[in-house]
């Protein structure tokens, strides 16, 4: 398990990036995790760099290892 492993879980159709919605239904899916968009849309604002609101594959890899 690494992390190309753990942004495909996520991304939906190779598009690239992860939006909200893709994110949170990660989430739901494969961890039973039931965050409210809103708390998602918190977490986006903060690590999303291309404000976009979506994550990138170096947005996701920032979030989730930041000092590496």
């Amino acid at each position: 398990f690494n992390m190309e492993d753990a942004f495909t879980i996520f991304e939906k159709y190779n598009k690239g990036y992860i939006s909200e919605i893709d994110f949170k239904d990660g989430l739901n899916s494969y961890f039973g995790l039931f965050p409210l968009l809103e708390e998602i849309s918190v977490l986006f604002k903060r690590y999303d760099n291309e404000s976009n609101r979506a994550l990138s594959y170096g947005d996701f890899f920032n979030m989730l290892a930041p000092f590496t």
